[in-house]
Formats: C-alpha cells, structure tokens, sequence
C-alpha cells in the first residue's frame, strides 16, 4: 500500500525565510495568523451587496471610505464596491464559497489568502515606526491605502495593533525596513 502525504503549506514567515524581528520596548512585530483573506468586488454601486453578505459575515460591509467592519471576519473596505474579508478562524475556500454563493451577480469574489499576507505591529509604539515611511495617521477601527517604505500597503489600525497587508512578493522588503527602523520607534 503506498504511503498517503499530506501537503501542507509552509507558515509565510518560514517560507520567505523571515529572521524573527526583535522586539523592543513597546513593540513587537510578527506575521499575521491569517487563514483567509477574501477579495470583494461589487460592480455598479454594488446595490444590495452590504444585506446579501450580512448573514454569511455577521455584519454588513460598510460603504464608507476608510471604514472596517465586524470582528471575525473583519470586512476592510479598500475603494468605492471593494472590501477584504480577513479571518483568523474561518477555511478560506469555505469563506470564499459561502460569500460567492449569497453575493448578488455581478460580484468578483477572490481568494487572496496566499498573496496578501499581513504583518502586525503590536504595542503602544506601532505608530510611531510607522511614522518613520508612512504619511497617513490612522484613527482606531479605520483602513487606509497608502505606502509604506515607498511600497503599496492597506493599514488597519486598531487600539494597540497596526495591521498591514501587502503583496506577498514585497513582504521580505518590508520586513527588512521594519526590523531596521523598529528600533528608532523605541528611541
């Protein structure tokens, strides 16, 4: 009988061989434990959109610019019908599925899991790093897209946690800057 093996994905930090940022006095840097990330699209003012999903996210998805939504999962909104879906518990083909099936047509649902990961910043100074490449200061529970470090980014400030999601292939660059300027935040 021939051996069964199952493949499992190595975690990102792993994969992109990401050295462990030491943190300092009131922050600390880590990858995000993310297990879904979900694109939302809606097309022409997206009408009924934010009703169709509430069931499947637990909340409606808020039109407002710079605007995040729920807990688990949390629903980002990133432009004028666009949101990302992120979640630390739900499957992602789960997720993708269920938000596919009860979106009114025409919407793109794509799974974006794999190619935007995010990046934590914890602690009291999270801020205060991102001020050293950042030009946006984020109020509690809002979203912004901007650059950091002069690359693309989507920030998701909350209480003492800046979350920032960004394309995979620019993770290691990103990494690098913030171990880099980390200490500076502490300073």
């Amino acid at each position: 009988m021939a051996e069964v093996f199952e493949l499992r994905p190595l975690p990102l930090a792993d994969a992109l061989g990401l050295v462990p940022i030491p943190a300092v006095e009131g922050l600390r840097v880590e990858v995000a434990a993310l297990r879904a990330v979900i694109g939302v699209a809606g097309t022409h003012g997206a009408a009924g959109l934010g009703d169709a999903l509430a069931d499947v996210l637990g909340h409606r998805l808020d039109p407002a610019p710079g605007s995040a939504g729920g807990t688990e999962p949390r629903s980002l909104w990133t432009g004028p019908d666009r949101w990302l879906v992120a979640s630390e518990r739900s499957d992602r083909f789960d997720l993708a599925r269920r938000i596919r099936e009860a979106a009114p047509r025409p919407t793109l649902v794509t799974d974006l899991t794999d190619g935007l990961p995010a990046i934590d910043l914890i602690g009291p100074r999270a801020r205060e790093l991102l001020a050293h490449g950042c030009p946006v200061t984020l109020a509690d529970g809002r979203v912004a897209r901007t650059l950091l470090a002069l690359q693309p980014v989507t920030l998701l400030s909350e209480a003492d946690r800046v979350r920032l999601f960004t394309d995979r292939a620019l993770v290691p660059f990103l990494w690098d800057w913030l171990a880099r300027h980390a200490p500076l935040a502490a300073a």
